[in-house]
């Protein structure tokens, strides 16, 4: 497998997200497209990259400063007279979104990319060109079919 490319297994059909979008079209664009996170462009470069878990904390109830826990349900909710948002009017995709960007060129092997994603705990990594437009994204479902095809060209040449 040393021979794979990051552009030899990434996904080129890439939902993007702008980032004064709102956030309930983000959740509805993630949902509808059965992912979860996308490249935030502007211009068609990377600005940062919204996931479920960005979108979550969009949704979350704001944390009480000096509360000793985080209510999880809606109950308690009521007990510490919060109630969840509803609503997230007015709040856009660059409001959420992680602008630190861990993200990899089409040419790096394929080794890179699985390092990053285990090093930094995310599911994918933006593919950029040299100017920093997306290009694609590989994801942890990339890698590993890449790897299961890898096996089996090697299980067939023994």
């Amino acid at each position: 497998m040393d021979e794979l490319k990051v552009g030899d297994v990434m996904t080129h059909l890439v939902v993007t997200l702008r980032p004064e979008e709102s956030v309930p079209l983000a959740a509805q664009m993630l949902v509808s497209n059965r992912i979860s996170g996308a490249p935030v462009v502007r211009g068609g470069r990377l600005v940062g990259v919204v996931s479920e878990a960005d979108l979550v904390r969009a949704y979350a109830p704001p944390i009480r400063r000096g509360a000793p826990f985080v209510a999880t349900h809606p109950l308690l909710f009521i007990l510490l007279r919060e109630t969840p948002r509803s609503e997230v009017k007015g709040v856009t995709v660059q409001d959420v979104m992680t602008s630190n960007v861990i993200s990899i060129g089409p040419d790096e092997s394929v080794w890179e990319a699985a390092s990053l994603i285990d090093r930094h705990g995310v599911r994918r990594l933006p593919v950029v060109d040299d100017e920093g437009y997306v290009i694609g994204v590989v994801s942890r479902s990339d890698l590993v079919r890449a790897m299961a095809r890898s096996q089996e060209l090697r299980a067939r040449a023994s």
